[in-house]
């Protein structure tokens, strides 16, 4: 076996061990008593608001089951990445950071999970984690890689950090709020993970490679269309207080908050800038989404031009 052939099998079986932890918490059985992990212990007091219905219980349910599921597949998301990384000669940082990347996904899996079982009153976990005719698609070159990730990452995670942070203010349920909280923190970091990763990329890379990057972080940015006008019903109202975004909502929110973020970041990374310009005045932004994208900026090796405080 070659010394490539045993470092991807050797990852390979990280990525599993990985999933194995996802794939057995909670599966069962009652609610622990007690928490080893402080990370991932939730309050499971069920507050006895009016608004709770049994069909709002297993709505809720329904979509942090389906928000653990996306987190227990960004697991191996971030395994692969590590594996993209190493292919191309990434810095030896990046490669650690996408390895604590994926162990913070386990946690958010963990905690999902646990907002399911508090809403329902079910242990819940994903089971096996399906890998079409058992092979792992890993992207072995630069250009390829820094796509990915500018899409996946760049665009996907700083959405993410923006959406779990101004969610954050609007629930008063402090199961909901922590695991909100825990997401964001953590999402802040592989975002700015991501545009570091992009910026190494472009920095090293070919005129290709820039020509590829530059047109991956804007073609996701100007397809997406305006979000139609749609009433607010009452029972959006009560999900979203528990941390339940309507599709509307979320569309909103990724329209109103990429108009003033993702511009500025895409130009100073494709100008190599440290600086960007961004102008969270012209829409509301919370101090939770300040405080996570000033987080993201700087881990990025970004400044604000303007004080996110």
């Amino acid at each position: 076996m070659s010394t490539a052939a045993r470092i991807t099998a050797f990852m390979l079986t990280v990525a599993s061990l990985l999933l194995h932890a996802a794939v057995v918490m909670g599966v069962g059985g009652e609610p622990q008593e007690e928490c080893a992990d402080e990370r991932t212990c939730l309050p499971f007091d069920l507050t006895t608001d009016p608004s709770l219905t049994a069909e709002i219980r297993e709505a809720l349910g329904a979509q942090w089951v389906e928000n653990g599921l996306a987190e227990h597949a960004s697991v191996a998301s971030f395994s692969r990445f590590s594996l993209q990384l190493m292919s191309v000669a990434a810095p030896a940082a990046l490669v650690e950071a996408a390895h604590l990347a994926a162990i913070d996904e386990i946690n958010h899996a963990k905690l999902c999970f646990g907002l399911a079982a508090k809403f329902t009153g079910k242990q819940l976990g994903p089971g096996p984690f399906p890998i079409p005719d058992g092979v792992v698609e890993v992207a072995t070159n630069l250009r390829e890689m820094a796509t990915s990730v500018a899409v996946e990452g760049c665009i996907g995670e700083t959405m993410s950090v923006v959406r779990a942070a101004a969610q954050i203010s609007m629930t008063d349920d402090p199961s909901v709020r922590k695991v909100l909280t825990t997401i964001a923190t953590d999402e802040a970091r592989h975002a700015g993970l991501a545009w570091k990763t992009v910026r190494w990329a472009y920095t090293t890379g070919s005129d290709e490679v820039k020509e590829a990057i530059r047109a991956s972080l804007n073609r996701p940015f100007a397809i997406l269309p305006p979000a139609p006008a749609a009433a607010v019903h009452e029972r959006d109202q009560v999900l979203l207080r528990y941390g339940v975004l309507s599709k509307q909502a979320t569309r909103e929110l990724d329209i109103e908050h990429r108009e003033w973020l993702l511009p500025g970041m895409i130009e100073a990374l494709t100008n190599g800038s440290r600086q960007v310009s961004l102008d969270y005045t012209a829409k509301p932004c919370t101090a939770e989404v300040k405080q996570f994208v000033k987080t993201f900026l700087e881990v990025a090796g970004f400044s604000a031009s303007t004080q996110l405080s």
